[in-house]
């Protein structure tokens, strides 16, 4: 949450939690099996592939990202490269 806020992009913590809960609902066992066999060097390349353009698949990444088991300075970075792409975004609340 902090590296969206640092980067003014305007989610708070609740809207962002709902949205990556519904993707687990969804999707949870892909989005396991993803988050234990990548190497967390790869993510950057999973970014530039999953092509974050818009929302959905900026939550898709930061879903990705919330499970796997890395450092806070991962994730911190990880999240730094989708809050570029966010801050230009209109977001909405989750109800």
């Amino acid at each position: 949450m902090d590296e969206l806020r640092e980067n003014s992009v305007d989610i708070d913590k609740t809207t962002l939690s709902r949205y990556i809960n519904e993707i687990l609902v969804r999707q949870e066992e892909v989005y396991g099996e993803m988050a234990i066999q990548l190497n967390p060097e790869d993510l950057p390349c999973v970014f530039t592939n999953v092509n974050v353009i818009n929302i959905g698949r900026a939550m898709a990444y930061l879903t990705l990202v919330y499970l796997m088991n890395i450092s806070e300075d991962a994730k911190r970075e990880a999240v730094r490269l989708v809050a570029v792409v966010l801050k230009d975004m209109n977001i909405t609340r989750v109800e």
